[in-house]
């Protein structure tokens, strides 16, 4: 294994990470920046303590390339309370500093009060590499230019009317190479429902789009 190149190694821990860790100091050093590639992150603690450790990591040892994030509770025996704010400001500072690697992003946001305000601070984030994207709460739509420019699949839950995504062109405009759209949740949505349809008429080819309720 010594005579393989620092490559190889650094292929087999990106796999493997955090059991290759004890292995060697060698083993170790190239190990460190996989430690949080993957992150499944619920509750108030979790995310609190979680956002603090990123804060003082250096960038290089931090590149999140998969991350799901929600502010329920993480017991679900316990009952549901009012997003904290600084939970709220802890799934911001995540998502800022995930924001340059990462690849597939599920962001939930379960409090009603809370979601939409959370939700838009996501959407004015740039990723430049988000490949896949699940949003759940009560969702505002993406306005702001290019900030997801390799977006291929998006999925939007939580918001039962969204007559406007289409017609406000911040989508399009925020997602220039969307190709699959999932819309769930949708209620009653007659305004939406023509508006989706006008629009596959115009150009059955712009994406593929699936709304369920």
């Amino acid at each position: 294994m010594n005579s393989c190149p620092s490559e190889l190694h650094s292929y087999i821990v990106h796999l493997a990470c955090a059991p290759c860790l004890p292995v060697s100091r060698h083993y170790h050093a190239i190990a460190v920046p996989f430690i949080y590639q993957s992150m499944a992150l619920d509750g108030a603690d979790r995310i609190s303590k979680v956002a603090a450790t990123l804060e003082k990591t250096p960038s290089h040892r931090r590149r999140i390339r998969h991350l799901f994030i929600s502010d329920a509770p993480s017991s679900s025996k316990r009952e549901r309370e009012d997003t904290d704010p600084g939970v709220e400001t802890a799934m911001i500072q995540i998502l800022r500093v995930a924001a340059p690697t990462l690849e597939p992003l599920t962001f939930l946001a379960t409090t009603p009060c809370t979601s939409t305000c959370l939700i838009s601070q996501l959407f004015r984030h740039s990723f430049p590499r988000v490949l896949e994207l699940t949003v759940h709460g009560y969702y505002p739509f993406p306005s702001m230019p290019v900030s997801m420019p390799v977006l291929q699949r998006l999925h939007l839950s939580g918001n039962r009317n969204t007559h406007g995504l289409f017609q406000l062109g911040g989508l399009e405009a925020s997602c220039p190479s969307i190709s699959h759209l999932r819309i769930s949740g949708v209620e009653r949505a007659v305004a939406f429902v023509n508006e989706l349809d006008s629009l596959l008429q115009q150009s059955s080819s712009l994406y593929g789009c699936i709304a369920s309720g």
